[in-house]
This record gives structure tokens, C-alpha cells and sequence, in this order.
């Protein structure tokens, strides 16, 4: 049995799942577990509203760039632009958009798709996401620490995956699992040099993220 205090109450149970995204590196260090996983805060554009005219999502290979136009006409802008990160591994951590980085992401997306350059940038937001050395979650058991389940690292994938990845786990821990989620498990990196996970936690950028959303 595990147990862990909320609010100053204690509960316990025969399984924890830490899932606090961003923040899971900061809750494993207390209890000793070392994840190779980094903030990330990639940013989001929204336009004001036009004409229909996009209805697939495009990407773009070896741009940043994710872009679809919403059903309301709105175009919504992504591809992993970064945002900056404040107080990095605190309870406070925040993160805030870079001017720069909005001006570049819509340069990217009206240059790809010059419909977009009559509109203009109607709200732009950045959110915290916590990326995993290979860019992949991590899901299953913790190494060394029974009880403790880790569901975290979704790289920017975690809104797509959320759903489908809390109806696994919780079927894992009332025995009802299969073997999806084996090649997610944290123990895949029992064998990574310490030194390159150190480097890669402190590389404000890494490889870019997917979009949010």
C-alpha cells in the first residue's frame, strides 16, 4: 500500500498514479525517482474569424507549423514554437509567450498558406507540457517503488491521448490489462546515461513539440 498526503489529509491505496505532467519531475524527486522528462511550453495562435476555406490540418516538414481552420473560421496556429519558462521545477512554474515567436510562427503559417494574411492574431497562449527524452509517455510501474504508477511525459500529445491513456491504466490496476502499454514502460530507460538526461533537462528547447490541442 502507498500512501500519499493531499491537502494536509492522508490517503492510501494500493496503487498511485502520478500524472502531474509538467510538474511529475518535480513530485518524483520526493520520493526519489529520477524522470528523464523536461518543461516544454510550446505557444498557440488564434486568429479572428474568416471564410471556410481550410478543412484539412497542414503541417509542415522541417517548419514549425501546425495549422487548421476551426469550425467558427477562426484559423488555430501551432508546431512547437517555444514559449519562456518561468521558475522551472517549482509549484509556481508559468510560462509566458514570446513576441517573437508569435511573429515567426505567422510568418511561417501565411507564407505556407497565403489565404491566411488578410486575418490577424486575435489571442495567442502557451501551456506547460512535459517532454520525455525520446518523445514518448511514459506509462506503467515505477522502477524501485512499488505501488507507484507513473501516467506522465506526453510530449504534446496529451489532449489526443488522455482519454484512451486513462481507460488503460485504470484497467491495468483492477487487473483487466493487456500488453498496449508494455513498450510505454519507465523502465525502458533503466540503462540511460545520467549525464545525457542531465543535458537534455537543461536544454531550453529540445526537439519541438506537438501542438496543443
Amino acid at each position: 500500500m502507498r500512501t500519499v498526503v493531499l491537502d494536509g489529509e492522508r490517503l492510501t491505496a494500493a496503487w498511485v498514479v502520478l500524472a502531474a505532467g509538467a510538474w511529475s519531475p518535480r513530485v518524483a524527486d520526493d520520493v526519489g525517482l529520477d524522470l528523464p522528462i523536461a518543461p516544454r511550453a510550446p505557444q498557440m495562435l488564434l486568429t479572428d474569424p474568416g471564410p471556410p476555406v481550410l478543412a484539412p490540418t497542414v503541417s509542415g516538414i522541417g517548419r514549425r507549423l501546425s495549422l487548421k481552420q476551426l469550425p467558427t473560421g477562426e484559423y488555430f496556429i501551432g508546431g512547437g514554437w517555444p514559449s519562456a519558462i518561468d521558475g522551472a521545477g517549482t509549484p509556481a512554474m508559468t510560462c509566458r509567450v514570446i513576441p517573437e515567436n508569435v511573429a515567426g510562427s505567422w510568418e511561417v503559417a501565411s507564407t505556407v498558406f497565403p489565404p491566411l494574411a488578410p486575418r490577424r492574431v486575435a489571442r495567442s497562449w502557451c501551456g506547460l507540457e512535459g517532454e520525455v527524452i525520446d518523445g514518448v509517455p511514459l506509462i506503467g510501474p515505477a522502477v524501485g517503488l512499488d505501488g507507484l504508477y507513473v501516467a506522465t511525459g506526453f510530449s504534446g500529445h496529451g489532449f489526443q491521448l488522455a482519454p484512451a491513456v486513462g481507460r488503460a491504466v485504470a484497467d491495468v490496476l483492477i487487473g483487466k490489462g493487456d500488453d498496449a502499454l508494455a513498450e510505454l514502460q519507465p523502465s525502458r530507460f533503466m540503462r540511460l546515461d545520467p549525464e545525457q538526461v542531465r543535458a537534455f533537462k537543461m536544454d531550453p528547447v529540445s526537439r519541438p513539440l506537438g501542438t496543443l490541442g
